[in-house]
């Protein structure tokens, strides 16, 4: 779609709130773009790994980096983070007003937990709640 077809699209519905993502939006998007968003009266919201620099003026930006990856962007607001057992302090050192991590899935006796929803600022004791997982068999059949 062109970025016209997209802003055509969005203005359909009354919603004021527009979130790109999907792939890596940081690709595909310009100023122009956010500002006929913003010329329709939208507050713009995009989720990035970071690895690409953004066009100024978007509303809120959400950074959740791939593991190793490294992230350029100046201005971050949240960083969400799908945790996987990996060290969480180099995203807690990312320039950001929040920091989260997102657990999906966390394996016990070779078994999957899927956690949907769950999100716990960085610091959050994700090893306790593993062992509250696996001391009330949670997940198992």
């Amino acid at each position: 779609m062109s970025d016209a077809e997209i802003l055509a699209e969005v203005c359909r519905y009354p919603a004021t709130m527009v979130i790109l993502t999907g792939g890596e939006p940081s690709l595909w998007i310009d100023r122009e773009f956010i500002e006929q968003l913003h010329q329709a009266g939208k507050y713009i919201c995009i989720e990035t790994n970071g690895t690409h620099p953004l066009p100024e003026g978007i509303d809120w930006v959400t950074c959740s980096p791939k593991e190793g990856a490294p992230v350029v962007l100046t201005h971050i607001d949240e960083v969400k983070v799908v945790y996987v057992g990996q060290p969480l302090a180099p995203y807690a050192a990312l320039p950001a007003q929040h920091h989260f991590g997102v657990v999906n899935e966390i394996l016990i006796d070779s078994k999957a937990v899927i956690v949907l929803s769950k999100v716990y600022p960085v610091g959050f004791n994700l090893d306790r709640s593993v062992t509250l997982l696996q001391e009330n068999d949670v997940g198992h059949d």
